[in-house]
């Protein structure tokens, strides 16, 4: 299979990135793609510079490709759907451009893909803080407890909606079949900005009846700073409530239309404008009408969240 034809695509959507970061994104992917690889680098909106710059550390390679994207829009989303439309890859793999891939996990991840014929498979997730006084992502880290290398996600809703909590929603978690996500449709909203991941991943688990999981096998840190739009949106009073309740009621929407249960993302959600409500500079009008909003979803909660599954039988 040649750089024509690769079985997987890395995909990473960037936009004047802090270099410093971008280098260890860099290296790496450098140090585990593969000849039948490829690694999709979408430069959204940015400098003229920025793509020499990574241009330069990546060096220059038949599997690389560094693409260029200019609009009026400033959602990551755009350069990422950008990305899954010109990837050639049986498979993608979503990365930030301030994100590093898990020694092993991509090269076990489609081998046990191509073992499967499952349409996305999905790995564990670790967690650090960088900073003090960061707003935590709430997230189950472990899956429930089995002895099996691989388990494949019985083709339930309320599982399903049960995957919806936790490790499982985190982009760099997965690998996915790119012919599910072009044949289905199934694209980021670029016209959201919180929780566009929880969305795009319920819309994949609406339409495929093969989800494998892989418990002990690590796939992603997750390394929280200050910079990150996350953290920016928990204390800035900038940003408009619709900006956090959108995703919200969309994601909601589409769970209740194909009988999945939402409760274990609501929960997340509260969890989430609860902490924003404490401790942001939004103003209490704004507080108010965003509070409103999520505790009209409370009648949905069906479970105590913060206990894990033991088992998906």
């Amino acid at each position: 299979m040649n750089s024509e034809n690769p079985i997987l695509s890395i995909i990473t959507p960037t936009w004047n990135p802090d270099m410093d970061s971008f280098q260890k994104t860099a290296e790496s992917v450098l140090s585990a793609i593969r000849p039948d690889w490829e690694w999709v680098i979408m430069v959204h909106n940015s400098a003229p510079e920025v793509t020499e710059m990574i241009r330069k550390l990546t060096g220059d390679r038949e599997n690389i490709r560094i693409l260029e994207k200019h609009d009026d829009t400033h959602s990551p989303s755009v350069p990422r759907n950008e990305g899954i439309r010109r990837a050639r890859g049986k498979y993608i793999y979503l990365l930030d451009h301030d994100d590093v891939i898990e020694k092993g996990f991509l090269e076990t991840a489609v081998e046990r893909m191509e073992q499967e014929n499952c349409d996305i498979l999905i790995g564990r997730c670790e967690k650090k803080l960088n900073e003090e006084g960061l707003y935590e992502v709430p997230m189950v880290l472990d899956f429930p407890e089995t002895d099996q290398e691989c388990v494949q996600v019985p083709d339930d809703p309320d599982i399903k909606g049960r995957l919806l909590y936790g490790a499982p929603v985190m982009l760099a978690c997965k690998v996915i079949r790119r012919e599910l996500l072009i044949i289905n449709g199934i694209f980021f909203d670029d016209d959201i900005m919180l929780a566009e991941d929880f969305l795009f991943t319920l819309r994949c688990f609406c339409r495929t009846k093969k989800i494998c999981v892989m418990p002990k096998l690590t796939a992603y840190t997750y390394v929280q700073h200050e910079g990150s739009l996350l953290q920016r949106m928990m204390g800035e009073d900038s940003f408009p409530v619709e900006t956090y309740t959108e995703p919200v009621r969309r994601t909601v929407k589409l769970a209740l239309e194909n009988n999945i249960s939402p409760s274990h993302y609501v929960w997340i959600m509260m969890g989430m404008f609860t902490v924003i409500y404490q401790k942001s500079s939004m103003s209490p009008e704004k507080k108010r009408q965003m509070m409103t909003e999520i505790q009209q979803y409370i009648p949905l909660l069906k479970f105590d969240g913060r206990r894990k599954p033991k088992s998906w039988e």
